[in-house]
């Protein structure tokens, strides 16, 4: 463990009547601002979107704590399914959060059903344990991938996470 931090597997569950559905994006946009807050960041190697190389965390095991956002893809993005636009992470960092007005976390392809369980991991948070924080993401993807681009589209805004402070004697080290 990172000693003064906590990791967070953040994901969503989709609504039982999309169980062909996906998310395909997670943004912001001026009416409903996504909001990330101040998080843990690796150096030089670490990444934003999509997750870590579990190669990497072998020979780094500190970039196991590396925060960063997606949809589903967790072991790294070298597969290129996940993208961004409009996101400003060369500000996020363990003291910086970002508000994002206008951008998203996406997938290449929209039509692409990555869970099979209807479960998405869209981001991975170590968050420091003497602040409360706070993400709000807004959700876009297809009701029925199976339908493709004749599917509906559904959306979902302020979708809110919470994190309380850690009283330091609870957590382990």
């Amino acid at each position: 463990m990172l000693n003064g931090y906590t990791t967070y597997e953040v994901s969503l569950v989709l609504k039982e009547n999309y169980s062909n559905g996906n998310i395909y994006a997670i943004y912001g946009d001026h009416g409903h601002p996504m909001t990330i807050p101040p998080a843990y960041q690796i150096e030089n190697i670490g990444v934003d979107i999509g997750g870590t190389n579990p190669i990497i965390n072998k020979n780094i095991p500190e970039d196991k704590y590396d925060s960063w956002l997606t949809i589903g893809i967790h072991n790294s993005n070298i597969v290129g399914k996940v993208s961004s636009i409009g996101i400003d992470f060369d500000d996020w960092d363990e003291y910086h959060g970002i508000i994002v007005d206008d951008g998203a976390v996406f997938l290449i392809d929209p039509t692409v059903k990555l869970s099979k369980t209807n479960k998405y991991i869209i981001g991975h948070l170590t968050l420091k344990n003497t602040e409360d924080h706070t993400l709000n993401i807004n959700v876009q993807g297809l009701t029925d991938t199976i339908l493709k681009f004749n599917s509906n589209t559904y959306v979902e805004n302020n979708i809110l996470y919470n994190f309380k402070k850690k009283n330091e004697k609870n957590v382990g080290h």
